[in-house]
């Protein structure tokens, strides 16, 4: 009888649970659209800007991947990038190294966990990063990359050693 109660109540509670569905348009601070082609697959992305920690003239620029259920894949972040017209070549810097380059890194996560991480492949000097408009009133942000990276962290065992990001673009606001 006891068992049959608390099968009773367990089943009362379970059907009378309110289901939340998945959000059709994820929720963060994503404003705008980026794309790019990924090693020749076309790569769609959430971006956002904010202005950087350290340097308050320039600003971060984090560019999500998601996949269909909103949750965080991959991500794609420039950092101190001026909001400046212009092209940028993008650098890779030794940990605490404070200088104002242009950074830029590449990571796989599982939704708020890291588990790849990529950095800029300085022998191939093509990577960049080019504002094309920055609208001081409405902040909005918009320009083109080009990025090469190397494996620093392999994701998993067939990750691909090398990730090309071409032909990309991207057009934000920048928060604080």
């Amino acid at each position: 009888m006891k068992t049959l109660c608390t099968l009773a109540c367990f089943l009362i509670l379970f059907f009378s649970c309110k289901k939340e569905p998945l959000p059709s348009e994820p929720q963060g601070p994503w404003w705008g659209d980026a794309a790019a082609s990924k090693d020749n697959i076309i790569w769609e992305a959430r971006p956002y800007a904010v202005v950087s920690k350290n340097f308050p003239d320039r600003v971060s620029i984090l560019i999500d991947s998601l996949d269909r259920n909103n949750f965080l894949r991959e991500r794609l972040s420039f950092y101190r990038v001026p909001p400046i017209k212009g092209t940028y070549p993008v650098l890779d810097a030794p940990p605490g190294v404070e200088d104002s380059l242009v950074r830029s890194k590449f990571f796989y996560v599982d939704v708020d966990i890291l588990y790849g991480v990529y950095k800029i492949l300085e022998a191939d000097s093509s990577s960049f990063i080019t504002v094309t408009s920055y609208d001081t009133v409405s902040k909005e942000l918009k320009g083109t990359f080009d990025v090469t990276f190397i494996t620093e962290i392999k994701p998993y065992a067939g990750a691909p050693d090398t990730i090309r990001l071409r032909n990309g673009s991207f057009h934000t606001k920048v928060i604080k």
